[in-house]
């Protein structure tokens, strides 16, 4: 069977069918009825992750994988997509939106028509400018609405939803189906908490949950997104006493560290925790007026972190081998305000082998002593959109910390690097098309890997002589156009020694 079934599997389809042409019906039969009791038999050993939306069947759900002999011993993972309606809307509110949504869908919907008409050559600037007067010719097609009985059906269904939705919060549904699943779950160890944007998984598991009520959940009060449930899964986490081993907290707002339990409790729940994905946002009305408004919520951000809270939180998870931070800002090219000190303070972790720092400001001393603190352990390193304020510049950094960090594996600098305020460096490594080389990032993550005089600035001689000896004058180019092209990679460590050889994700991956 082991050697049988792939090798079916991998067959071209005709082939496939071939094959089945030349069975007995009985054959086929039999065939299929062992495939359907195995996979009916083997589904109960295989499940090995939950997802709970904020609604009344999901958590049914979730309460009846609690209870399960099989489900609950073999999960490990939870997923909370855990965004919430806030206050009911008016009929006309309600209208709006679902209309701004429809009209948002048909607008890409005729934007990508007209691109697959147009594919032909490069997108210059004359052409996106056809493509606008196109699209504004077209807007009248994408005011038509919904007919007026599905429109009423699909409020009335909304309306029914948030009901519900008051009544599972009076009955505290959440907590309790939380706490029964981690009570009744030994192996379950890893929990990740989102709201908001996200990958498409996000997306595609909210729209499909609430399809019935024609809107997504939203808030009347951005910064507050996310709160009430997390509120309700650290509470779950404590009845239940669980040890969890990682836990993934990404996007949310930056009140969860607003004291909403004690630091003791918070303490405890990091203190077991191998693995932290911490991504902190402001979330803000993108369609608010009010600027004094939205300087009072990045205010509020700020004077919430600088208090501390994370370093307490940080000082408790003391076995972390993996660490990735990413903390809030409302425009990266233009604020990036939490201190990288508010954040981890002096923590040192004995264990710590992957680290990546995201949207801090910090001064050159503190990056690289945290750094340092670590050179024994650390393996993987991701830093990105950080700025160097006070003191110190990049060039400073790269060289003190150059072969200073003798077990380092992998090195990945995404985004912009600035220097009080200003960008220093920014690299091409992401594009919409994919990942860029670039002979300076490429010689200075080399020279932090392996040691080494490093060049600052490159001049166009270096950086052509560098990407010449490297890439064969590829600089620029997509990798997956480069055959062979790799990062730098550590003298000696050749691909597939261990794990430690595969490619740095993003900061934070949510699958």
């Amino acid at each position: 069977m082991d050697e049988t079934a792939p090798a079916m599997l991998s067959m071209p389809a005709e082939l496939l069918h071939r094959v089945f042409e030349n069975l007995g019906k009985q054959d086929v039969l039999s065939m299929r009825a062992i495939c359907t009791t195995l996979a009916e038999f083997g589904k109960e050993y295989v499940l090995r992750s939950i997802v709970a939306i904020y609604k009344r069947d999901s958590f049914e759900r979730v309460l009846e994988a609690s209870k399960h002999p099989y489900f609950s011993q073999r999960i490990k993972t939870l997923h909370f997509q855990a965004d919430k309606f806030d206050e009911k809307l008016s009929y006309r509110k309600w209208k709006e939106l679902v209309q701004k949504h429809l009209n948002g869908q048909k607008h890409i919907q005729a934007m990508d028509a007209y691109m697959d008409q147009h594919s032909d050559g490069p997108w210059d600037e004359e052409k996106l400018q056809a493509m606008t007067i196109a699209m504004k010719n077209d807007m009248p097609l994408l005011n038509d609405t919904l007919p007026r009985k599905e429109l009423a059906a699909s409020f009335d269904a909304y309306c029914k939803f948030l009901d519900d939705q008051d009544a599972m919060d009076e009955e505290n549904l959440a907590t309790d189906c939380l706490t029964q699943l981690f009570e009744r779950c030994p192996e379950l160890v890893e929990v990740t908490f989102k709201t908001g944007p996200g990958q498409t998984t996000h997306y595609e598991l909210v729209k499909r949950a609430f399809r019935e009520c024609r809107e997504s959940p939203h808030v009347d009060d951005p910064a507050r997104e996310g709160v009430d449930q997390w509120i309700r899964l650290i509470d779950a986490l404590s009845v239940s006493k669980k040890a969890l081993k990682s836990l993934t907290v990404c996007p949310a707002s930056f009140n969860i560290v607003n004291g909403l339990h004690s630091r003791s409790t918070m303490m405890g729940i990091m203190s077991t925790l191998d693995t932290l994905k911490l991504g902190i946002d402001c979330f803000f009305d993108d369609n608010a007026d009010d600027e004094e408004e939205f300087f009072e919520v990045e205010e509020a951000a700020r004077e919430l972190i600088e208090e501390g809270e994370l370093v307490h939180w940080l000082s408790a998870a003391k076995g972390l081998c993996m660490l990735k931070l990413r903390m809030p800002a409302f425009d990266l090219s233009e604020s990036i305000w939490t201190n990288l000190s508010w954040v981890v303070g002096d923590t040192a972790w004995d264990h710590l082998t992957e680290l990546s720092i995201s949207t801090v400001e910090t001064i050159e001393d503190v990056l690289v002593e945290l750094l340092l603190r670590h050179k024994t352990t650390l393996r993987r390193l991701c830093l990105s959109y950080i700025d160097l304020c006070t003191t110190g510049g990049w060039n400073s950094v790269f060289t003190r910390l150059s072969g200073n960090l003798p077990e380092l594996r992998r090195i990945a600098l995404p985004g912009p690097f600035k220097q009080y305020g200003e960008t220093i460096y920014h690299f091409s490594t992401l594009s919409s098309e994919g990942e860029k080389i670039d002979a300076l990032r490429d010689h200075i993550e080399d020279r932090l890997l392996n040691g080494g005089k490093l060049h600052f600035p490159f001049s166009e001689d270096e950086a052509a002589e560098y990407d010449a000896m490297l890439r064969d004058g590829h600089d620029g180019k997509l990798c997956s156009e480069v055959p062979g092209y790799s990062p730098p990679r550590k003298n000696g460590f050749h691909e597939g020694e261990d794990h430690d050889d595969e490619e740095i994700e993003d900061e934070f991956d949510y699958e």
